[in-house]
């Protein structure tokens, strides 16, 4: 399963730079007496639009209309199109 992450947080590190970021941040933290694995990634790249946010959480927005959804709506529960500082 760690592969499977690693590839996941590597496409939102390459969605960062291919929305024009020069800083892309990544934090893990491991809370073990939950059982939760937390990601935080944050960049200085342009961020989404509210139309393509929209689009994005909903399970028709991935290629060729897949039903299994894009992922997005786990994620962020603060979000801000502005440039991450």
């Amino acid at each position: 399963m760690m592969e499977d992450l690693s590839l996941h947080v590597l496409d939102i590190a390459e969605n960062a730079v291919a929305a024009g970021a020069t800083r892309v941040r990544i934090a893990v933290n491991e809370n073990e007496r939950r059982n939760i694995l937390t990601f935080r990634v944050t960049d200085n790249g342009r961020g989404m639009a509210p139309e393509e946010k929209a689009r994005a959480s909903t399970r028709s927005s991935r290629p060729g209309g897949s039903a299994r959804g894009s992922g997005y709506p786990y994620w962020p529960r603060r979000s801000s199109s502005a440039a991450a500082g």
